[in-house]
Order: structure tokens, then C-alpha cells, then sequence
């Protein structure tokens, strides 16, 4: 491809699907999911249970996303214990670490208030109203781990299916100009 005598060099490269990329474009539906679900008292927050892992600070404060902007929530001391247990490494591994769900999420609801585009808490949320989030593709199954949480858990596990066709094949393309 020729433009303007700047030679465009475009080199395919083919990505296969994997379980681990169809996991990851799950949650990146699922966070997609989060900011336009409807009316915004109805929409949720959420937060990677990887970032609560790097970033849950002493003060039972978190950053929870919702549409490009980072919301300051405040932990209920009654699930702080479970948050710090669930959100280490499933597999033990700091280097390369894997979680048993996907993120923590708390509903918008009349617990934040939206004042020229700065949301912030307004009052104090009852533990009941976090919830673990798992996101699921296709006809993916939840592990041993993510099932003993279900069961056991005081915040409870709430499964997002996303149902889709992903090609078998990504096409890459990596354009520079020379």
C-alpha cells in the first residue's frame, strides 16, 4: 500500500482465540455492561479484584471505575476481611497472579452523587449491596474456587454470561509508515 511516497508497511499477524482472551473480551463486555445500563442510579461500579489486590488501602477506601472516571468508595468494615482474603491470588503466585472472580461491584443506587461529572459518595453503603462478579463466556463453567465462593461467601457471586460468536481468528494488522 502506497500513500503520498510514504510507503505504508502493513504485516498481518493471526491471533487464535484462546479461553484467556475470550475470558478478557467477556469483561470488557461485561465493564461496557456497567456504564450504560440504562438510567445511572441503575447503573454499576465496579472495580478488577486484580486492582483491589494492588491498591486496597488501610483506610477501607477503593477505586472503583464507572464510565472513564474513578469513584472513591468506602468499604463496609463488616466485608473488609473477606475483600483482603478474596482478592490474593488464587494461585499464589504475585508474578503472575490469578483471582476466583472478576470484580467487585456495588450499584450506583442514591449511595453517590454526580456533580458536574465528579461522582462521590454521599452516604454509607450497606455490605448486602456489593457483590463478587464472575464473567462467563459462552458455555464456560465456574471452577472449584469460584464455586466454594458462591456457596461460602457474605457478599455473594452473581455470574455474568456473555453469550457470543468470537471468530476463530483475529487478523492484526501492523501499519507504520517508513
Amino acid at each position: 500500500m502506497m500513500h503520498l511516497g510514504l510507503f505504508i508497511i502493513a504485516t498481518m499477524y493471526p491471533l487464535k482465540i484462546n479461553p484467556r482472551l475470550q475470558g478478557d473480551l467477556g469483561e470488557v463486555v461485561f465493564e461496557h455492561y456497567c456504564r450504560h445500563h440504562g438510567k445511572k442510579e441503575f447503573a454499576f461500579l465496579h472495580i478488577k479484584t486484580s486492582d483491589i489486590f494492588k491498591s486496597f488501602l488501610p483506610n477501607n477506601i477503593l477505586p472503583f471505575q464507572f464510565e472513564n472516571k474513578t469513584v472513591r468508595v468506602e468499604i463496609p468494615a463488616d466485608i473488609e476481611d473477606e475483600i483482603r482474603k478474596v482478592c490474593k491470588p488464587s494461585n499464589h503466585n504475585h508474578f503472575s497472579p490469578t483471582f476466583t472472580p472478576d470484580f467487585l461491584s456495588v450499584p450506583m443506587g442514591d449511595f453517590f452523587k454526580d456533580t458536574n461529572g465528579q461522582i462521590t459518595q454521599i452516604k454509607e453503603i450497606p455490605f448486602r449491596f456489593f457483590n463478587w462478579i464472575e464473567v462467563k463466556t459462552n458455555e464456560s463453567q465456574l471452577t472449584a474456587n469460584q464455586a466454594e465462593l458462591r456457596k461460602n461467601s457474605k457478599i455473594g457471586l452473581k455470574v455474568f454470561r456473555i453469550r457470543a460468536e468470537f471468530p476463530k481468528v483475529f487478523e492484526v494488522f501492523n501499519e507504520s509508515s517508513e
